[in-house]
């Protein structure tokens, strides 16, 4: 039952974001037919600057769409006109927050995968991808880059899952349940980016590496990358949030199987 309930939300939440998906793939690709010639001329130039920008722009709305569509299916499913088929399912509540969860955080990876894939169709050319390939071919910077993916990723699933946990306190009220669940949202994220920062606080008291983050303000970007505290403290990040979508996670769970307020 499980599975069918994750089905019909991938076909639910699919069946728009495949238009996004088309749309961003086809701009990619005349973006890459269009790089070859940018050193040609003026014109070619801002035509490439500009089917650059209009890929960026699509991944951004696609992204978008995924996330807000993942959240819609939950609510719809969950407290609109769509709960009272939902709630007589042979699933508990626990279930079904867990197969939302599952579902949402496997589409917006779907969606993230989608992006990157058109980005790097875009920059596939050849002066780009050198300049791509050099960073990777450094130990110290790949290994930066793919923490950095893996804490990026840790963040969307933490905003997915303030928002789900948001939205099932929100509604729980008898009234004006949009406004609360917005204001809930606001509330556990902020709550939860200050608890991380004071922990990362708390750290830097008996790390300098981590301290420089407090009380250094002259060193660049790239002085800071280079420099192997980068990499501890995005490992840190990357704990953190780890343990902070668990969390996240039983909260919205828990306050689904308290009960449901339906519309």
């Amino acid at each position: 039952m499980l599975k069918k309930l994750m089905k019909y939300d991938f076909v639910w939440i699919f069946k728009v974001l495949v238009y996004h998906t088309t749309i961003l793939l086809v701009v990619a690709a005349l973006g890459r037919l269009i790089s070859p010639l940018a050193p040609r001329s003026m014109f070619w130039g801002i035509t490439d600057g500009v089917f650059l920008s209009l890929t960026i722009a699509a991944a951004c709305s696609l992204f978008f769409t995924a996330f807000m569509r993942s959240a819609a299916r939950y609510i719809n499913n969950t407290y609109k006109d769509e709960s009272y088929l939902t709630h007589t399912l042979p699933v508990t509540r626990g279930q079904q927050y867990t197969s939302k969860v599952f579902s949402s955080v496997l589409v917006l990876l779907v969606s993230l995968v989608v992006c990157l894939i058109a980005t790097a169709i875009c920059n596939s050319y050849k002066n780009r991808w050198e300049m791509v390939k050099h960073y990777l071919s450094n130990p110290q910077y790949r290994t930066l880059i793919l923490l950095f993916v893996l804490v990026v990723v840790l963040q969307i699933v933490c905003m997915l899952l303030c928002t789900l946990a948001g939205a099932t306190f929100g509604y729980r009220k008898g009234s004006h349940k949009l406004l609360h669940s917005l204001l809930c949202i606001l509330l556990i994220y902020v709550i939860t980016q200050g608890i991380m920062v004071g922990v990362i606080f708390l750290i830097s008291r008996f790390d300098s590496g981590v301290a420089m983050l407090f009380t250094t303000s002259t060193r660049s970007m790239m002085e800071f990358l280079t420099d192997p505290i980068s990499t501890r403290i995005c490992w840190i990040l990357a704990a953190e949030y780890i343990v902070a979508n668990v969390a996240l996670f039983f909260l919205g769970k828990r306050a689904l199987e308290k009960g449901v307020n339906v519309d």
